[in-house]
């Protein structure tokens, strides 16, 4: 049985060693480019790489899909399912993105942009540093899922108030003591919005000139999920809506720059895609992957 992964970087080689595995440190979007099909059973990718119908086409023998990530949305399910392959995500890290947006949220909260500005220009001075007190939010998720079940506990011993969308659960009932909201309802009433959901055909683009209108004024959106959840013309027309835009995933992340516009705005903070990483989360997610891989040949 042939065994392929791809996106493997320098930094993974000491965790990507199986024997009689083959490792690439391109995309496979990249290796078809040079080679324009390949025979494997079992490949495996980072998101960079995309199971588009055609990639899935140039690969023969295929019968198992990993993606190194929570995210299934580099792979085309429906045309898997067509075609009778497996697909699998790899869950890790949810605690660490978990963190990550509530640190997103706590740098608004606590003004650090704005204090720092303050130290740097030689004043110890509070006078405009306008914190913001936590116990007096509501918070807003967007995606019940692991990672959104984290923020909610985290956000709960803040003593925020926390409301929940997710279109799997009822308008109504209570999930593990927080109401579930219909959509429209969070966007009124939540004064921070946090995305955790699965990107898809359905909710691409779901932040959008529409549902920012029903947002409060001085509202703070936060994304550590995936970019195309929002729709990012439309958050920079709207942009005045907004106190703070924490984002650590963007649209086209792999042809970032400087000059990209979300950058320029003083209310947009961005991280490179870091909410889920620690020392221990590379590890982590190829134990994961041969363990995916050993349970399916077995």
């Amino acid at each position: 049985m042939r065994i392929l992964h791809f996106d493997v970087g320098s930094s993974q080689s000491k965790y990507a060693r199986k024997k009689g595995h083959e490792y690439f440190d391109c995309t496979l979007n990249q290796y078809l480019q040079e080679c324009s099909e390949v025979t494997a059973e079992i490949v495996t990718a980072f998101p960079t790489s995309v199971f588009d119908r055609e990639t899935i086409d140039s690969i023969k023998n295929l019968k198992l899909i990993i993606t190194r990530s929570i995210g299934v949305d580099n792979i085309d399910v429906r045309y898997c399912e067509e075609k009778g392959i497996e697909y699998k995500n790899i869950e890790y890290s949810r605690h660490n993105i978990a963190h990550h947006t509530i640190g997103l949220i706590l740098y608004h909260a606590r003004q650090f942009k704005e204090s720092e500005k303050q130290i740097q220009k030689g004043t110890f001075c509070h006078d405009k540093v306008n914190c913001v007190d936590l116990t007096v939010r509501t918070l807003g998720i967007i995606g019940y899922g692991r990672i959104g079940k984290e923020v909610a506990k985290l956000a709960d011993t803040f003593g925020m108030r926390v409301i929940v969308y997710d279109h799997k659960y009822r308008e109504g009932d209570m999930i593990d003591g927080f109401f579930i909201h219909s959509l429209d309802e969070l966007l009124r009433e939540s004064d921070i919005i946090s995305l955790h959901c699965n990107l898809n055909e359905n909710n691409r683009h779901m932040i959008n000139r529409e549902t920012i209108s029903k947002m409060k004024e001085g509202v703070v959106l936060i994304n550590t999920a995936r970019g195309p959840l929002i729709n990012e013309q439309d958050l920079l027309k709207k942009i005045n809506k907004f106190s703070f835009v924490g984002l650590d995933v963007l649209c086209n992340e792999a042809n970032f720059n400087q000059n990209h516009p979300l950058v320029k705005n003083p209310k947009i903070f961005i991280t490179p895609h870091t909410a889920y990483k620690s020392e221990v989360t590379t590890k982590e997610r190829w134990e994961k992957t041969y363990a995916c891989i050993k349970e399916f040949i077995s």
